[in-house]
């Protein structure tokens, strides 16, 4: 996530912070909707795995931490 995160504000020319679990990703890291869109693209290829469509709604992702854990869940129900 962290790395994706990190790509996506690398081509907006946005110099992140470190990442932390309790940065707000819009309103800390500066990204806009559209980079999340891309953030959440990038990992459903990277990862197979879309954790919008079961587990969180993609509404309640506002921390850096939202975003791992809808993974997590994703990543541990796929592996059930």
């Amino acid at each position: 996530v962290i790395d994706e995160l990190q790509q996506v504000a690398a081509l907006r020319g946005l110099s992140l912070p470190q990442i932390t679990r309790r940065q707000r990703l819009i309103d800390e890291l500066g990204l806009r909707s559209l980079d999340l869109a891309h953030v959440v693209a990038a990992l459903e290829r990277r990862l197979r795995v879309d954790p919008f469509l079961r587990h969180v709604p993609i509404t309640k992702i506002a921390t850096v931490g939202d975003l791992c854990d809808a993974y997590s869940l994703a990543l541990r129900d796929a592996a059930a």
